[in-house]
């Protein structure tokens, strides 16, 4: 997994806790639905970006792909909301699998906006594993010292399958 020093030098490690509750639209999470194995994750922050990677492990590459298809669903309803109920607008899921260096199943990249934040979500799913990348930044922020957000989930999905 990734960590505050693979980010930047002015991020802190912080606590992962996975997050089981209704997605954006209200549905039920696609984790309690189809429940994964393993749940692990890593989170970063600076204070006005943070980052997000968890990796799941399901029993079969059908309940991966589940969860995949209900995730990218899930951002595509008409009135989102983060918690506390503010609303968020997201992109359309974009394929980015050949955008990812080590071969993958399938990856997506979904952008997201509120009124004070946007940020990238990327899905990569593989056999029987999924692997999710949050960035995260206040509206305004300047990025320009932090590496790109697909070079950084290259170097996940890397140290994830290389060690």
């Amino acid at each position: 997994m990734l960590t505050a020093a693979d980010i930047g030098p002015d991020f802190v490690d912080g606590t992962f806790t996975p997050d089981n509750g209704p997605t954006a639209c209200g549905a039920p999470s696609p984790k309690a639905t189809v429940g994964p194995t393993t749940d692990i994750g890593s989170a970063a922050s600076n204070g006005v970006a943070s980052f997000e990677e968890e990796g799941l492990v399901f029993r079969s590459p059908d309940d991966a792909q589940l969860v995949l298809d209900q995730t990218k669903e899930d951002t595509q309803c008409t009135s989102p909301t983060v918690r506390g109920g503010e609303p968020v607008a997201f992109s359309s899921p974009i394929d980015v699998t050949s955008s990812i260096t080590t071969p993958v199943e399938a990856a997506f990249e979904i952008d997201f906006q509120t009124t004070e934040a946007q940020g990238q979500l990327f899905i990569i799913k593989d056999g029987v594993a999924i692997v999710t990348f949050v960035f995260v930044t206040q509206q305004g922020a300047d990025t320009s010292r932090l590496p790109t957000a697909i070079s950084l989930v290259n170097k996940g999905i890397d140290r994830i399958v290389n060690g």
